[in-house]
């Protein structure tokens, strides 16, 4: 009976050393050369699923910072561990963001609102050479009041599809008290030829027609603070990204 045990104890040792295979062998992190040993070892025997999964999970972590979190755990539970961390994270900051939106939205509504009229697009020349002349009306058909503009402007030539040139252009209204609601005002804009010299070359010089097209990009109220400063949309997308990964490659991990 008694060798029948020690028999019976050795077939369950055999049965759990073969299931420790790839991502459920245990870290060892009595140094970092036992530490690179093992994981190559289990990443040798892991899926590229596991091993990316993995890999993401740890990304940020050095091998000490790992051992203080992770000691006597497999690579699996560690990445595991990690990912349910980050899921965790970004399913609680989404919602504060998401709470956000319907202000940005209603300030995005309204800045909208504003409205350009390009009246004159033309190669001109000045002191410093070749410029290009961009004249509108800009009317003010929002609820706000703005100290300055942002305008993205984009140039098509002879009825072409495709812009030849564009710019960020900035349209400031501080030494006139400002665009109020209501107000229309005429502008002049020079997109930068002196590093772009998209807006100067000779197919726009030469060309039969010219058309400027300027989209609002952004606005600043009186106390010239951007009225989408603090807008939740780029970080809101990135963290919708972060977390569907993060639950793919919880699944790569997951058993």
């Amino acid at each position: 009976m008694k060798l029948y045990r020690v028999l019976a104890s050795l077939a369950l040792l055999g049965a759990l050393t073969a299931c420790d295979k790839g991502f459920d062998r245990a870290a060892d992190f009595s140094s970092e050369e036992n530490y690179k040993t093992r994981i190559a070892k289990a990443a040798s025997e892991a899926t590229q699923t596991e091993i990316a999964a993995f890999d993401w999970a740890v990304s940020e972590h050095t091998i000490e910072s790992l051992k203080a979190k992770y000691s006597g755990k497999s690579f699996r539970e560690i990445g595991v561990g990690e990912i349910e961390r980050e899921i965790q994270l970004q399913q609680k900051a989404i919602p504060e963001l998401e709470a956000l939106v319907p202000h940005y939205d209603k300030m995005l509504s309204e800045l909208f609102k504003v409205q350009s009229e390009v009246t004159e697009a033309r190669p001109s020349k000045n002191f410093f050479g070749d410029q290009f002349d961009i004249y509108a009306t800009v009317t003010n058909g929002s609820s706000l009041d703005y100290s300055s503009l942002l305008w993205v402007a984009e140039l098509f030539i002879d009825g072409g599809a495709e812009p030849v040139a564009k710019a960020t252009l900035t349209d400031s209204y501080d030494q006139e008290g400002g665009l109020r609601s209501g107000q229309v005002k005429r502008r002049k804009f020079n997109p930068d030829t002196f590093f772009s010299k998209d807006w100067a070359t000779l197919a726009v010089r030469n060309a039969e027609s010219r058309k400027v097209v300027l989209t609002i990009d952004n606005g600043s109220d009186f106390n010239s603070v951007s009225i989408l400063k603090g807008a939740p949309y780029r970080e809101l997308r990135e963290r919708r990204e972060i977390l569907e990964l993060a639950q793919q490659h919880l699944a790569a991990l997951e058993r």
